[in-house]
């Protein structure tokens, strides 16, 4: 399971079954579907070709522009293509992997540095966030729990968090 699925962006076993769609030792058409699909990935949904396979069809338009530059995807050996469906589809638990970690370290020191780009650990951030307004957040939504279903007052704080949710 990838990242994506297991933060529920894409569907459950997606990448799998188009990594798996193409046949064995087809290493080269595999590298042309990873183009195909981050294309696909960065295509807005009323740009998007009707009549593509469904296992294309599976896979939202992530508009983030995560997928907007072109990337050159090297030639695949049969090694590797085994490797990212096997390993990567079947055997690997994503769910302990921090996609920050791995954006963070797809970049190098001098690259990261001269793009402004650096990072805090969820640790860090925590100890930011939690006291300026999580930590009241928390206490809010474990007090409208224990109100009393009867009457409405269960239903009625859990709305007034939700507003207040929204107004942050």
């Amino acid at each position: 399971m990838f990242c994506g699925e297991e933060a529920g962006l894409i569907p459950q076993n997606a990448f799998r079954d188009y990594a798996q769609h193409f046949p064995a030792n087809s290493a080269d058409y595999l590298r042309n579907a990873m183009r195909e699909l981050f294309k696909w990935l960065d295509t807005p949904d009323d740009a998007r070709n009707p009549f593509v396979s469904d296992l294309l069809k599976a896979f939202p338009d992530m508009n983030d522009g995560l997928f907007s530059e072109r990337t050159v995807i090297p030639t695949l050996s049969e090694v590797l293509r085994t490797t990212i469906i096997v390993e990567g589809c079947q055997e690997f638990d994503w769910s302990e992997v921090n996609p920050t970690s791995i954006f963070e370290g797809s970049l190098g020191h001098d690259q990261r540095r001269s793009g402004g780009m650096h990072y805090t650990n969820p640790e860090n951030i925590h100890k930011v966030i939690d006291p300026l307004f999580l930590d009241n957040l928390e206490a809010a939504f474990a007090e409208a729990c224990a109100k009393p279903l009867a009457g409405g007052a269960h239903t009625k704080a859990l709305e007034d968090l939700h507003k207040r949710l929204g107004r942050l």
